[in-house]
């Protein structure tokens, strides 16, 4: 089986963009996606299954270290019981792509080659107040694709100053261009991605790939995010006539505007799923001030849901996170 590794820091698209792509390979090759995420309960994997494609969970921690034993276990699972074509990974969002690549030496026996791709954020660059953030481009010198998403999010002069300040991290690194409006963009570069699965030979392990990335980190350490899952069942909407998207929505936005006023100093990815029934309706957002991204369709008022929030966020404690997450929810359910 052949395996593609999708990396890149949290809320840049990572989980979108494998959608697509693996809707495009599975119409002809048995593809089976391993999501990993930080959390005790996933949101993703989730998304990814309600679309209707074969998902693996890796929870509670990251693949290029706490779960790289589960890593390798999951992977000769997978390939035991579905003997895939292709298997497509997403690490978390703090991982190393390096390191993932690494660990998974230990299934050279099972897997014909490995392909990388990294995903950036122009949104993020432009937002960084300087460039010494390694997450935002860690693993791009050993990425066979570098894609710039969300580019229909900027007008031209941001988006000229983010490839500028992309060039400065990067450097000669060509890199793609994607938007979630363009199609053909989407389409292209799934074309090429599949072009070099189908005819490529090569195979990356430890031993034949030297990346700045494999130095500098594990980029867990001074730049490890602090985390918190709240979940919920059976919640009731305090002003029981407001649309319930709406609420959330709102509740949402009052979430992180809460964590600005503790000094909350990045959000990594604050992501929550709405469940009634069959019915999930699925919320990100990735910045402080960025209209909240929403998925799925519930737009009536119900007596009853469950919710799930995933909070990753930067320069503030777990007690603080906790705090404001449960005030505030309070205030709405």
């Amino acid at each position: 089986m052949k395996v593609i590794i999708i990396s890149g820091f949290l809320g840049v698209g990572k989980t979108t963009f494998l959608l697509n792509l693996a809707k495009d390979i599975s119409r002809t090759k048995k593809t089976v996606i391993i999501e990993n995420e930080i959390g005790k309960i996933g949101i993703d994997d989730k998304y990814l299954k309600n679309n209707g494609l074969e998902v693996k969970e890796l929870y509670s921690g990251c693949v290029c270290c706490s779960l790289s034993f589960d890593l390798v276990n999951t992977v000769k699972q997978v390939n035991e019981t579905f003997d895939p074509e292709i298997v497509i990974l997403e690490p978390t969002g703090i991982a190393s792509p390096s390191m993932v690549i690494s660990n998974l030496d230990e299934c050279k026996n099972i897997i014909e080659e490995i392909t990388t791709i990294m995903i950036i954020d122009p949104i993020r660059i432009n937002n960084m107040p300087n460039l010494d953030f390694p997450l935002f481009t860690a693993g791009s010198d050993i990425a066979d694709f570098v894609i710039l998403n969300k580019i229909d999010l900027l007008d031209n002069p941001n988006l000229t100053k983010a490839e500028n300040r992309l060039s400065k991290l990067i450097e000669d690194i060509p890199y793609n261009k994607i938007s979630a409006i363009n199609q053909d963009t989407i389409n292209t570069i799934n074309h090429n991605i599949i072009k070099k699965i189908n005819t490529s030979k090569s195979k990356k392990t430890k031993d034949n790939f030297h990346s700045k990335d494999n130095k500098e980190a594990h980029h867990h350490g001074d730049n490890h995010p602090t985390t918190y899952i709240l979940e919920k069942n059976n919640i009731i909407i305090k002003d029981k006539a407001l649309n319930t998207k709406k609420v959330v929505i709102d509740f949402l936005n009052e979430f992180r505007n809460k964590l600005k006023e503790k000094k909350c100093s990045l959000i990594g990815h604050i992501k929550s799923i709405v469940r009634i029934n069959d019915d999930m309706l699925f919320l990100s957002c990735t910045d402080f001030t960025s209209p909240i991204n929403v998925k799925g369709s519930l737009n009536k008022t119900h007596k009853k849901f469950d919710i799930t929030i995933n909070s990753i966020v930067y320069g503030i404690d777990e007690n603080i996170l906790k705090k404001i997450l449960n005030d505030v929810f309070n205030n709405y359910f």
